[in-house]
């Protein structure tokens, strides 16, 4: 959309002098000329019930197709809103008025642009079109408290320098790059990488360079080389070097996509055909793309592409926009209102979204409304959360693609925090692991993952994941829960899902995944009842909170269902990590005769396991496969007395959610996972699969596929059904 003159407007400051500036009043579609000399003053005073709302856009000077796309737009806004009736604030009912003034990209008519429009007293000003006007105007309008909004000022520079007033509903040129640089290192797992950049020197791709640098050294990665080269026939010297440097990637900084893609396929001809080249055309628009591709042909499978701002093509918004803007007959540009269009359409209702907020048209309770109010607005772009306490709009928009089987395909970031087990904890987080390295293998996802090793690091992990632009940060565990609620309600638009917790209430960006113990401890307890020759059980419990019941009771009953003639010993301990006491509870149970033992107790009921198989007797975990978490894939004795595990699956939870989130199916609030949708199962018998005849494993599969069908209540009645009387085909539904 944008082409390169333009983007270099938008991201830098003019330093010509201009004497004059055109100020111009909007009513309806019709713009005229006031020759009312320029000064600076006090905010004059509005006309009864209506509000004043500025646009300080280039209109005649450098790129007033952008100017004009931005007044336009801005006056759209205000014309449907008048249509509908106006605003109501404070019991009052008021019309909107656009004035605006020509501030020409040009610093010093900024300046004379921001004083014409605080003397029409406006409210707040949609403005300006270039970085170096609005950087030149911000401390005037912050002189009056008068917010401004800015459509397409993308210097990071704008929002850096201390102005309350200040805001940008569209992404900033370093934020990309940084998030690019965290992707890149958090879920490629690339630590050496090179750079290389293209001059002339005070470009702006030259600073992209310098912040992909820091944010990736900063994670701990590390830049082998830098190359600054002026030509293409300087590629051949740089790919040398940097192909002895074993590198895991090169971040190459142009606006010319030709450029990057002659160094991709000269870069794959010299050897580097495993090393991918990131880079990006520092614009919203996917044609940049056929250069590239003319250029590197095969060479570019694997390479990145990183695009900014918002393709309208993807805003959800923008056909009817579009529509409506042709339908308005501008007279100026009135045939295409562009990317920036839409971003000054929402700018100017996202205004008056906050005077409605603070119900109010003082300068100052706008203001406060537009940092305090973090309510969805759902604009031509997308969805808006609100602003940053610098002004910068949430969330920022750019998107990652890859070249992956023959096409450009977009591709997700994932983050997965840990609990303080860590990941290789061959339980919970290696489990959530699992099912993310799966979402990356089948999925397009770049996982990445952040280890807790206490308590404590919960919050911070969990914000650093959403703010380093992962789509998606997931969490494992009920300890995690109110850290992940916290971040969910600090980073509005990324997704949170928390794997085995649970809420009463939530924000509408989280996620929570539970899983149907009762089910999977009816099995346990259905193989407990067949495999007892003492027809006593035992089933070991931590605290009795509900999923800790949900395990027991349904083992239980299941267990006396199965053999009519055994009886189930259920024992509460109150602890989740006192193995000694869980050891103490199984010898009191084996005592009253118990031959199988279930424990759902944390650390204390891995206690009571070890204890029962280590002592002859068989046994049956809980939440993972504890063949391989407990007894070290059988190197720990008393493996070959586990009869199975009854298994939370969180791998099959983390995929799923991340395969909804790529499918535009993510929800909030609970999502149940039973038998049917794979999140429970039993784990395999391992050692003990000869001892477990064929017929009862054949028996268990049978009930777990009418548990799926309904036709068994695992709170009702036992079924009729015996081992003895019952042929059994083999039936592999929900088998791990």
């Amino acid at each position: 959309m944008m082409k390169k003159a333009t983007w270099l407007i938008l991201s830098t400051v003019l330093g010509l002098c201009l004497v004059a500036a055109l100020f111009t009043v909007v009513t309806s579609h019709a713009y005229a000329t006031d020759g009312e000399k320029i000064v600076r003053r006090a905010a004059s005073p509005q006309a009864t019930n209506v509000i004043t709302i500025g646009v300080a856009a280039d209109l005649s000077h450098l790129v007033p197709q952008l100017g004009w796309q931005q007044l336009n737009s801005v006056q759209l806004a205000v014309d449907e809103i008048n249509a509908s009736g106006g605003i109501t604030l404070n019991s009052v009912n008021y019309l909107l008025v656009v004035v605006s003034a020509d501030s020409m990209c040009n610093v010093v008519t900024a300046t004379l642009a921001a004083n014409a429009l605080i003397a029409r007293g406006v409210s707040a000003v949609v403005g300006h079109t270039c970085s170096g006007a609005s950087m030149a105007a911000q401390g005037i309008y912050d002189a009056y408290h008068i917010p401004m909004v800015s459509a397409s000022s993308t210097k990071p520079d704008v929002t850096t320098g201390g102005y309350a007033n200040t805001f940008r509903v569209i992404t900033n040129d370093d934020e990309p790059i940084r998030r690019l640089a965290f992707t890149l290192y958090r879920n490629e797992d690339m630590r050496r990488m090179a750079i290389v950049e293209m001059l002339p020197p005070n470009a702006p791709w030259i600073a992209a360079g310098l912040v992909f640098s820091d944010t990736f050294t900063g994670q701990g990665g590390e830049i082998s080389s830098l190359h600054q080269l002026n030509s293409t026939s300087e590629f051949a010297a740089a790919i040398a070097q940097i192909s002895s440097e074993d590198v895991d990637g090169i971040f190459f900084s142009s606006l010319d996509a030709g450029q990057a893609g002659q160094f991709s396929q000269q870069a794959h001809n010299a050897g580097m055909t495993d090393v991918p080249i990131a880079w990006s055309p520092f614009s919203e628009d996917r044609q940049a793309l056929n250069a590239y591709n003319a250029a590197a042909g095969a060479a570019r499978e694997g390479d990145w592409v990183l695009f900014y701002y918002r393709n309208p093509n993807d805003m959800p918004g923008f056909a009817a926009f579009n529509a409506n803007y042709i339908a308005a007959g501008f007279t100026n540009y009135g045939s295409d209102p562009g990317m920036v269009g839409a971003f000054a359409y929402d700018a100017a209702r996202i205004i008056v979204e906050a005077m409605q907020s603070a119900d109010s048209s003082l300068p100052d309770d706008i203001r406060a409304a537009l940092h305090l109010d973090t309510d969805l607005y759902s604009g031509v772009v997308g969805d808006y959360y609100g602003f940053s306490s610098v002004g910068e709009n949430v969330p920022q928009w750019y998107w990652f693609e890859t070249y992956r089987d023959n096409a450009w395909q977009p591709i997700i970031p994932v983050g997965l925090v840990s609990n303080q087990g860590g990941f290789n904890d061959k339980s919970f987080n290696m489990l959530a692991l699992q099912g993310l390295q799966r979402a990356e293998s089948e999925l397009l996802v770049a996982g990445g993952i952040y280890t807790s090793t206490d308590f404590s690091e919960y919050q911070a992990n969990l914000d650093v994941c959403a703010s380093q632009g992962n789509a998606l940060c997931l969490s494992v565990g009920f300890d995690m829960a109110t850290a992940t609620q916290t971040s969910a309600e600090n980073f509005p638009e990324v997704k949170f899902a928390i794997l085995d917790a649970s809420y009463g209430s939530y924000p509408q960006n989280l996620r929570f995944i539970t899983f149907a113990e009762d089910e999977v401890g009816y099995l346990a307890g259905a193989l407990a009842g067949w495999m007892t020759e003492s027809d006593v059980v035992g089933a070991v419990g931590g605290w009795a909170i509900p999923p800790v019941v949900r395990f027991v009771e349904r083992f239980g009953h299941a267990a006396e269902c199965i053999n009519p003639s055994a009886t189930a010993i259920i024992s509460y301990t109150n602890s989740f990590s006192d193995p000694d006491l869980g050891a103490q509870t199984a010898q009191e149970q084996i005592a009253l005769g118990a031959d199988v033992i279930f424990a759902a107790a944390g650390g204390t009921g891995n206690g009571a396991v070890l204890t029962a198989t280590q002592s002859g007797v068989w046994a049956i975990g809980v939440d993972s496969d504890q063949w391989i978490s407990l007894f070290d894939s059988g190197a720990v004795a008393g493996s070959d007395f586990l009869l199975s595990s009854a298994m939370k699956r969180l791998d099959e939870g983390a995929f799923q959610t991340i395969s909804d989130l790529l499918n535009d199916a993510f929800t909030s609030g609970e999502v149940h996972m039973g038998l049917a949708e794979r999140g429970v199962a039993l784990a395999p018998y391992h050692e003990t699969n000869p001892f477990i005849p064929a017929t009862i494993q054949n028996y268990i599969k049978l009930i777990e596929a009418l548990i799926i069908a309904g036709e068994i209540d695992i709170y009702g009645a036992c079924p009729t059904f015996t081992p003895e009387d019952i042929f059994l085909p083999i039936i592999m539904l929900g088998s791990f």
